[in-house]
């Protein structure tokens, strides 16, 4: 009786173990000359931040001609639930040119000047196009 449930307590240890809790499907692919970085946002607006972004957003750039999945944490539903939650119902993007961050170092001049791209999906656009968005 006690291998039985020292078996069925490592089966159960395992499963919680493999179950994935991210949802990885949307991919961007850079088909600008440029590299970039994104940030997606529940608002029209671009979040506001710490220069401590700058360093986190460079370390994730997408380099001109490729392609890289986004991995959104919380479940294999994330993005759709980020997109239900936004203010307009839609994926929110914002392409932001590496160099430009490098040089900027200064995330309140780059919100204010713009120094960025937005663009929207709805979850139907996302779905049509297998999660997969080309910029720009």
């Amino acid at each position: 009786m006690k291998i039985r449930i020292f078996l069925i307590a490592i089966t159960l240890l395992t499963l919680a173990a493999t179950c994935d809790y991210y949802d990885n499907r949307l991919q961007i692919k850079n088909n600008s000359s440029e590299t970039i970085t994104v940030v997606f946002s529940e608002d029209t607006l671009l979040p506001a931040g710490k220069n401590k972004i700058i360093t986190l957003l460079l370390k994730d750039k997408i380099e001109s001609g490729k392609t890289v999945r986004k991995n959104k944490p919380g479940s294999k539903n994330a993005w759709p639930f980020l997109i239900k939650r936004s203010t307009n119902q839609k994926l929110n993007i914002f392409f932001i040119n590496a160099d430009t961050l490098s040089k900027n170092n200064n995330w309140t001049n780059i919100k204010d000047n713009q120094a960025y791209e937005r663009k929207e999906y709805t979850l139907n656009e996302l779905e049509n196009n297998n999660w997969l968005i080309v910029y720009p």
